[in-house]
């Protein structure tokens, strides 16, 4: 009879550990920016060695992808459904402007670094552009 391997504490040490790099990545980004965070840095920040890091991300768009989804996450855009049914149009916009301006006020470092890095970083923008749509 053989016995079957099933991951349970690995399986969680390496969700932790690849959870690690993803926040390590997402604090780089608002800093730093995402064109200029390196693997390195990110490794660094997150405990584990550059191999490591390349058993989780084997490319940086999956690590871009990892980390605007868990800004996402981590800070969920806006939901307009609870600001359209207000049948004021002015409160509407009042209502909806200000959930908005509270979004990118709780966001600002993280959405200014990225949307600069953006307007001349291909991935960077490919990436805003799949989770936010086109500017």
């Amino acid at each position: 009879m053989t016995r079957t391997y099933i991951l349970k504490r690995r399986a969680e040490q390496q969700e932790q550990t690849r959870r690690r790099i993803v926040e390590a990545a997402v604090d780089l980004h608002g800093s730093v920016g995402p064109a200029r965070t390196t693997v390195s840095m990110v490794a660094e920040r997150a405990g584990v060695q550059r191999h490591t890091f390349y058993a989780h991300f084997p490319d940086e768009r999956s690590l871009h992808l990892a980390c605007s989804g868990l800004a996402l996450e981590r800070a969920p855009l806006p939901d307009p459904e609870s600001w359209r049914a207000i049948e004021n149009p002015s409160e509407r916009l009042r209502v909806g402007l200000r959930a908005i301006y509270d979004w990118y006020e709780r966001n600002a470092d993280l959405v200014a670094a990225v949307l600069r890095d953006a307007e001349y970083h291909a991935l960077t923008r490919e990436v805003t552009e799949l989770r936010f749509g086109p500017p």
